[in-house]
């Protein structure tokens, strides 16, 4: 089995944007996209899971796919992580 690399840029969830990100969405691509292009290059046999975002956002995780998969970027797996989900 090949290894998974989870790739969360921590603080980019919405909420965190102008905190601890402090950058914006488009920003958050860029370096989402230069990672996966990198690891698929020097690791391809690897898969990639992400964004590991806290907590949960319909609209955040929505956004998040339609655009790695516009730029090709897609995870193989999506991860949430569940600090502070509810229920």
């Amino acid at each position: 089995m090949s290894p998974v690399w989870v790739l969360r840029i921590n603080g980019s969830e919405p909420a965190n944007f102008h905190g601890f990100w402090n950058r914006s969405l488009a920003q958050f691509f860029v370096a989402y996209t230069a990672a996966v292009t990198t690891l698929r290059r020097v690791a391809p046999h690897n898969r990639i899971a992400g964004p590991s975002m806290a907590g949960y956002s319909e609209e955040y995780y929505c956004s998040f796919l339609e655009n790695a998969s516009a730029l090709g970027v897609l995870p193989d797996l999506v991860t949430v992580d569940a600090n502070g989900v509810r229920g």
